[in-house]
């Protein structure tokens, strides 16, 4: 079984160095007795382009890897619809996915109950933080309301606390922070992770 391992640090991560993470997955890999393929990035994960991953999908799409190991989700994705889409793509490419310190497997051909619960909470969540970007962007139309002697948003929070834009929260699955939120949709999917396996860490930001 060919392995892909795939470590990541961003440039501006003082003392941080990728041998750190290619040695654990690659100890990883041979207890497991699976062929190794090395992929590396050194920037920002914020960046949609990165010439390791590049590399590593276009293979991934050609079917020349069986399994994908990384040593965090958040070296990985960039937010939790790129997170969504990209696990959904190599299930679809046959490959099989592991998180080392997310204690995350989801294997495509044999999904057991508790990966795909795991897979539709994810969802879930990529489905708010494309909601919370929506209302972002159509947000930015504020200034123009405000000519027209219509209140923002932000002003009617400020006139209503404990409702306002500082009460907005964030969740953080693996490392991946999705957007802000105070929607009760959040807290609903905190507690049902929370109530599952406890493998994926997840906290309130």
């Amino acid at each position: 079984m060919k392995a892909a391992i795939y470590s990541r640090v961003s440039t501006h991560d003082k003392g941080q160095d990728l041998t750190l993470q290619s040695d654990e997955l690659k100890a990883y890999c041979q207890r497991q007795d699976w062929e190794v393929v090395e992929y590396q990035d050194e920037t920002s994960g914020a960046k949609a382009s990165r010439p390791g991953l590049d590399r590593l999908i276009q293979d991934a799409r050609l079917h020349r890897l069986d399994v994908l190991v990384v040593w965090k989700l958040d070296r990985l994705f960039r937010s939790m619809i790129d997170c969504v889409t990209t696990l959904d793509n190599l299930s679809r490419w046959g490959v099989r996915f592991v998180s080392l310190q997310d204690g995350l497997e989801i294997d495509p051909v044999a999904q057991s109950p508790l990966q795909r619960f795991q897979m539709q909470l994810f969802a879930s969540l990529a489905e708010l933080e494309r909601g919370m970007i929506r209302e972002r962007v159509q947000g930015d139309g504020s200034c123009e309301v405000k000519r027209h002697g219509i209140r923002s948003a932000e002003e009617r929070d400020r006139r209503r606390p404990g409702q306002g834009a500082s009460q907005a929260r964030g969740v953080v699955v693996g490392g991946i922070e999705t957007a802000g939120a105070n929607s009760r949709d959040v807290q609903a999917c905190i507690g049902a992770i929370r109530a599952g396996s406890g493998a994926v860490a997840v906290s309130e930001c």
